[in-house]
């Protein structure tokens, strides 16, 4: 990893300078995932809000 990303970015700027070396085909694949995951943790959110209220 190059040590200006680090220096400029911080921690925070690893994940977006990878995401850029990924394939096209990955990234689609990345962002799905990342949808899936959303979406789960929306359902998850909804499941626990409709025992809540009973």
């Amino acid at each position: 990893m190059d040590k200006k990303v680090f220096q400029k970015q911080g921690v925070s700027g690893f994940y977006d300078n990878w995401l850029k070396t990924q394939t096209a085909q990955d990234r689609a694949i990345i962002a799905e995932l990342q949808k899936i995951g959303q979406q789960a943790r929306a359902d998850v959110a909804r499941m626990m809000t409709s025992e809540a209220n009973g």
